[in-house]
């Protein structure tokens, strides 16, 4: 009997033990990088006349196919032409490359355009998919980045800085429990120079990624993925209240993990009631017990993040809640091309709310609990990760880092400061707001920065109205 008791007591602790070192493995923070911190040790090309960076080098050969712009209709949603082509990587961060050298890898890869509005613009971002000879995912590091098969080439065009998404993600990632990692390269595209690049990390299922447990098609409930975005491109729509009601606008919430091959019609349905019930305790004003779901700290951290870099997309487009089963529902950043007065068809100044009115925020905003937290952390951050003499020495440290890749992109793609033929697809509008040299671009992205922090220190506190009892009764009566 004794023995049984020992036996049975240290199956029992080991269990805990097991279980313990999960919870802690998800909760600790992840150590950031900041590729602009880097220093880098100049080596001599082989042939002195091949293109060469301070940067990591990814090349592209297509095999003389044109990437399609096309995107195609299956199932009522769309989704954009892959080619197949082979990648080489120069990418070691503490060194100069150029492409007379040894890539460090080769892969094939699936590639296509990417981005909503951003397709359409002269300079285009790429994802990429890693794959073996059997066309099955191959998953591969990229400027010591942990392996994943998915990623995402980002250039940036509308943003003249090419730093807006860099800076954001990097401070998010500072912040918030994972915002995806970034590093800078130099693209090209069949021997033809294509600009300044950052390489992202997509938001994807993985414990370097949104760390939830994997999926279990056996499983009637399943850890998940969603994302608010335009309808009209959901996969897997999911039929929640505040899409039913049109308090999203034109958004829907699109299940994006489990994807459609694992994604079972059970699982969907418990994603589709799991939302259900968050929302039906959301807004039915019931603030004692949407905590039980929603993990406040993540939703008061990435309002926080949006509003002080003026993200006019977020929450509402572009917008990822991941939740596991064993946990609550949490938020992770993504896009920040449009932040910092930089969205494409209206001017954004520093003042004023973005997200008053986006699903669930508009009415976790109601509860004067989490405007409280809100409110304390910003001025905790604004103390350190969001103090605008951080930020801006972060934009002037980055500049110098990028140093002569900036002129080779700007080599390239630099007319646009020439407003020479200005159209709706590259330009801001209306035309006025666009900058004509780089370092104009780069001295509006700073002043914005200290304008937006000066106001929100002014005005933060004004929240506290949308949380007021009278402002509530009068919802409730409308």
């Amino acid at each position: 009997m004794k023995v049984k008791v020992i036996y049975f007591s240290t199956l029992i602790l080991t269990l805990l033990l097991a279980l313990s070192l999960t919870f802690l493995e998800k909760a600790k923070p992840h150590f950031r990088f900041h590729h602009h911190t880097q220093a880098i040790k100049k080596v001599e090309p082989k042939d002195p006349k091949s293109f060469q960076s301070h940067l990591p080098i990814i090349s592209i050969d297509t095999h003389k196919q044109a990437i399609p712009l096309k995107r195609e209709t299956e199932a009522d949603s769309q989704h954009q032409v892959t080619i197949k082509s082979q990648i080489k990587l120069f990418d070691e961060l503490d060194r100069s490359h150029s492409l007379s050298e040894t890539p460090r890898e080769v892969s094939d890869a699936l590639i296509a355009y990417r981005g909503n509005s951003s397709r359409h613009f002269d300079k285009k971002s790429l994802k990429i998919k890693f794959i073996n000879k059997k066309k099955e995912g191959r998953d591969l590091s990229l400027a010591g980045m942990p392996k994943e098969a998915e990623w995402v080439l980002h250039g940036p065009f509308l943003d003249r800085t090419l730093i807006r998404n860099y800076l954001s993600y990097n401070i998010a990632g500072e912040i918030m429990t994972y915002a995806p990692n970034v590093r800078y390269c130099e693209l090209v595209i069949n021997g033809q120079y294509q600009g300044l690049y950052l390489i992202v990390e997509n938001i994807k299922q993985g414990p370097h990624r949104v760390n939830i447990d994997k999926s279990d098609k056996r499983a009637t409930q399943t850890p998940y993925i969603v994302e608010w975005d335009r309808s009209h491109k959901a996969k897997n729509l999911v039929e929640n209240y505040s899409y039913y009601i049109r308090q999203a606008g034109v958004s829907g919430l699109d299940i994006r993990y489990p994807g459609l091959d694992r994604l079972t019609n059970r699982q969907a349905q418990f994603i589709q009631k799991d939302i259900s019930r968050i929302e039906k305790v959301l807004y039915s004003y019931d603030f004692k017990q949407y905590p039980r779901y929603i993990d406040r700290e993540s939703f008061a951290e990435y309002f926080i993040i949006n509003e002080f870099f003026r993200n006019a997309d977020a929450g509402k487009f572009s917008t990822y809640l991941y939740k596991d089963l064993r946990d609550k529902m949490k938020l992770v950043v993504w896009d920040f091309n449009n932040a910092f007065d930089n969205q494409i068809e209206t001017a954004y100044d520093e003042s004023g709310f973005t997200m008053l009115d986006v699903p669930w925020f508009s009415m976790l905003l109601k509860d004067p609990a989490f405007v409280d937290l809100v409110i304390k952390k910003y001025h905790e951050l604004r103390k350190n990760k969001l103090k605008t003499d951080y930020l801006t020495k972060y934009v002037d440290q980055t500049v110098d880092f990028l140093g002569p890749a900036i002129e080779r992109n700007n080599a390239k793609w630099g007319y646009v400061f020439e407003m020479k033929k200005p159209d709706s697809f590259n330009y801001l509008k209306p035309y006025n707001r666009n900058l004509t040299s780089y370092n104009q671009s780069v001295k509006q992205l700073k002043d914005f920065i200290k304008r937006r922090g000066s106001w929100l220190d002014r005005h933060i506190e004004t929240l506290y109205q949308y949380s007021s009892t009278s402002k509530n009764a009068n919802t409730l009566l409308e």
